[in-house]
């Protein structure tokens, strides 16, 4: 935590350091503002969420095409955090459409691609646990059943999303009934 906390006040003293059109300043906060989520994880502080959240919009605001993607994923992760932290629906559906754009902005071959969607997929995941909304999980299924059927069997994080698409057709098959859905969740 030391070291954490440490890294913080050395990125908060580098961003001071540089001007508002320096090129690295999109840097400088995206990893703040990652560092600040990351703390918020361990300790739950709403003001590391907050501010990391704020950091993070400001940055996409600004940034250039090829590192959005990216930064609008964090944001996305971010947005979900406070979601789960305060159950605000806004900071859901916010989460949902940054996710989105993320996933409109890379190509499913690169290699964010699969975090990206997988993370969309899981907070549609959610919002149909929230609201019952059994398009939503349909949609969250569709995009999990896209990235595993799309992935090589020795991809790195191919289990974990094999995990969340059983975990999302195990909601359905709850829902539903569906065998289908039952024999492939398991």
């Amino acid at each position: 935590m030391e070291d954490l906390n440490s890294a913080i006040d050395i990125l908060d003293t580098a961003l001071n350091g540089v001007t508002l059109d320096h090129p690295n300043r999109g840097t400088l906060l995206n990893s703040l503002g990652f560092r600040l989520g990351h703390r918020f994880v361990r300790t739950d502080s709403i003001d590391d969420l907050n501010r990391s959240i704020d950091l993070v919009i400001d940055i996409t605001a600004q940034d250039n095409l090829a590192d959005l993607a990216a930064r609008l994923s964090n944001l996305g992760i971010q947005l979900g955090n406070r979601f789960e932290r305060v159950g605000s629906m806004s900071d859901l559906d916010r989460a949902l459409d940054t996710f989105n754009t993320a996933v409109s902005l890379i190509p499913p071959g690169h290699p964010n691609y699969a975090s990206v969607a997988n993370n969309l997929g899981n907070r549609l995941g959610i919002l149909d646990q929230r609201t019952s909304s059994i398009e939503d999980l349909n949609r969250a299924i569709d995009i999990l059943t896209t990235l595993v059927d799309g992935m090589p069997p020795n991809y790195p994080d191919r289990i974990m999303l094999l995990k969340n698409l059983g975990a999302r057709l195990g909601d359905r098959h709850e829902r539903t009934g569906l065998i289908s859905d039952f024999i492939c969740s398991h």
